[in-house]
């Protein structure tokens, strides 16, 4: 469905408004790029309905907010089509929605400084996480991965741990994303590791 809504869309561009497509390969990438414009307004609207039926819906936002701008500069484990990569999201903002709802009484401070530091030693070692869909193809934009990937995961979860001694559900709603994101990278660490022993 995302490839047909892709297509027609940029059909309807190419034909109306001008926009070069000059070569089959430069249409294959406008129309992948249109297919991720799509594919992340669907996993927003459903992650959003999901916060808003479990009545969680800043959350919702926050789970958003955190995800994809750290994912970004991080990289890791992607699905290979975009009905498997939505719900994927969709299952993991279930599963963190319902975790943090039974868990955030539980927050302890020590714990959390604790687990943070252990994923920051993962975050340097393994960030960013190149995949084939979305490869690092400059040193450049490595570096640059590197350092802001790390500046937004430090930053999150120094916000997170400080948010959880005042509103536990949305500190820890901040810090279970940052512990999704380190396993999704550390997949895709291991997925990009066996791929290039290939």
């Amino acid at each position: 469905m995302i490839n047909f809504l892709a297509k027609k869309t940029l059909d309807y561009l190419v034909k109306h408004n001008g926009t070069p497509a000059d070569s089959s390969s430069e249409y294959e990438w406008l129309r992948y790029g249109v297919e991720i414009i799509y594919s992340s307004l669907v996993a927003t609207v459903v992650i959003l309905c999901i916060s808003i039926v479990m009545k969680s819906f800043i959350s919702g936002l926050l789970f958003i907010l955190v995800f994809v701008t750290t994912r970004q500069y991080t990289g890791g484990f992607h699905a290979n089509t975009f009905l498997a990569c939505n719900l994927i999201s969709a299952a993991c903002f279930f599963t963190l929605i319902v975790l943090c709802k039974f868990t955030h009484r539980f927050f302890d401070l020590k714990w959390s400084i604790l687990i943070a530091l252990v994923e920051l030693l993962i975050a340097i070692v393994i960030f960013p996480v190149s995949n084939k869909n979305k490869p690092i193809r400059s040193r450049f934009k490595y570096r640059m991965c590197k350092i802001v990937g790390l500046f937004l995961f430090v930053l999150y979860s120094v916000f997170g741990i400080y948010i959880s001694m005042y509103n536990t559900e949305y500190g820890v709603t901040i810090q279970y994303t940052l512990h999704l994101i380190v396993g999704f990278g550390v997949i895709g660490f291991f997925q990009e590791r066996r791929s290039n022993i290939e």
